[in-house]
């Protein structure tokens, strides 16, 4: 088996309905180099893992309850120098990994990059508010505050080297929205430059706005807002399943 040039880490919790065509994009991208897909399956009790092994894809398990761990045990088993992160409600474009290390190779200075998620499956008022706030660049206003750029794991490229050297995933974080992604570009931050690739874009599922918009939209800027002013304190709450 030849040496991947990039790995992708999937985590999935009970994502028979989505994982399918998350796997139909990362299986058919266009690029001239070697990779791997990981899905993580962190103790689906439907056909996740079935639909995993059909597709070919490396498949790991663990049976600990977060996001985080599901993460963590997936870029651990990851063979590449470089490890990208999606979920496995997204979709990705074909050129998605060829940018990637595009970009890696172009700026050999960045040990992290991260780009955009809009969503495939959005009411219309909430297209809007992707558009705005990628349109203003909100997320990238954020890190000039906090002089550090959040980035999220739905879209998300790391160095293993530097992803090693500051600990990886913080296993201790498990809020119900994840938050280990930004808490990982926190430590990321203080040894080399993390930047937000505005063109490096994927489509997200909104199922969880669509459920609880408000609650959503709040707990995770109250996040950011937090994150910016550099307390990590919030996001140490109950265990949470990967998905909603």
């Amino acid at each position: 088996m030849s040496q991947p040039t990039i790995s992708i880490v999937v985590p999935a919790y009970n994502e028979e309905r989505t994982l399918p065509t998350c796997l139909d994009s990362l299986c058919g991208q266009n690029c001239s180099f070697p990779y791997e897909i990981i899905v993580v399956d962190n103790a689906s009790t439907d056909r996740t893992a079935d639909i995993a092994m059909q597709a070919g894809v490396r498949l790991i398990h663990e049976p600990r309850k977060g996001v985080g761990l599901a993460r963590r045990a997936g870029f651990a088993a990851a063979r590449a120098n470089i490890i990208a992160s999606t979920d496995a409600d997204c979709i990705v474009p074909a050129n998605w990994l060829a940018h990637i290390q595009q970009v890696f190779t172009e700026r050999p200075s960045f040990i992290a990059i991260g780009g955009y998620a809009l969503y495939h499956d959005a009411p219309p008022y909430l297209h809007f508010l992707t558009h705005i706030t990628n349109r203003l660049n909100l997320f990238q206003a954020v890190g000039k505050i906090a002089r550090r750029q959040p980035l999220s794991t739905q879209n998300l490229a790391v160095r293993k080297s530097a992803y090693e050297q500051v600990g990886g995933f913080d296993p201790a974080i498990t809020s119900p929205l994840g938050l280990d992604d930004v808490d990982l570009t926190l430590r990321l931050s203080t040894i080399g430059s993390v930047s937000v690739i505005p063109d490096l874009v994927v489509w997200a599922s909104a199922r969880r706005f669509r459920k609880e918009p408000v609650k959503t939209v709040g707990y995770r800027w109250s996040n950011y807002a937090s994150y910016a002013l550099q307390k990590r304190g919030v996001f140490r709450q109950k265990t949470a399943d990967v998905r909603l």
